[in-house]
């Protein structure tokens, strides 16, 4: 519903017309892990208000940071640093290639409410072109 409100900046509207053209593809529906997943997350999906944007703690970055990483493949994952764009011939995407309601859809949803809540935290819009760059990968 509000997902163009939630930025007007271009990263976010770039993001969102990816993401539309991903869905469009018909991606086949899938889950994506829970592990790490934020709270609010949670609640949002057994709430019956999808349209509303909950209200998020300040560490809610933190946690949405922390849940992306957890559904890397592998091979993205750094030490510490950050997640490698080093695309090997065997890369795979099978825990991120997830279309419908529980797929990709959460993952911008919910970015969304960061982009929206927390508008000026530079991790915030890394997140936000890290997300793009995968999209754009799928």
């Amino acid at each position: 519903g509000n997902l163009k409100g939630a930025s007007s900046d271009r990263r976010w509207q770039k993001l969102l017309r990816d993401f539309v053209m991903y869905e469009s593809a018909g991606p086949a529906a899938g889950n994506l892990s829970t592990t790490k997943r934020p709270k609010a997350i949670s609640d949002w999906i057994q709430s019956k208000k999808k349209a509303v944007i909950p209200s998020l703690p300040a560490s809610y970055p933190d946690q949405w940071a922390a849940w992306w990483d957890a559904l890397q493949p592998k091979w993205r994952a750094g030490a510490d640093g950050p997640l490698s764009k080093i695309v090997g011939e065997d890369a795979e995407w099978s825990s991120l290639h997830k279309g419908g309601k529980s797929g990709f859809y959460t993952i911008v949803v919910s970015l969304g409410w960061l982009v929206h809540t927390f508008p000026i935290a530079a991790r915030v819009w890394e997140l936000v072109e890290d997300v793009a760059w995968v999209l754009s990968k799928l």
